[in-house]
């Protein structure tokens, strides 16, 4: 599976003094994956990005890395 990403990305600094920093952005990734279903209603997926509008700290929020990982458990309820 391959996918296109889209979003916003928002921080809170809980603390004033770090509102200084930028902690916004929009979000731009690709992603690639996995995914098995087994035989009753669980899927399970594995992939792995990157974001193509990442930050360093200077520009752009550090907290945006560029690359990133995530599994997915599904449970189906209804059919």
């Amino acid at each position: 599976m391959l996918r296109l990403n889209l979003g916003y990305f928002y921080a809170d600094m809980e603390n004033e003094i770090f509102e200084v920093l930028d902690h916004t952005a929009f979000m731009v990734s690709i992603d690639a994956g996995v995914y098995y279903q087994f035989d009753f209603p669980l899927t399970i997926g594995f992939t792995a990005g990157y974001n193509l509008s990442s930050g360093n700290g200077t520009s752009g929020p550090g907290s945006l890395y560029p690359i990133y990982y995530q599994m997915s458990l599904f449970y189906t309820i209804l059919k």
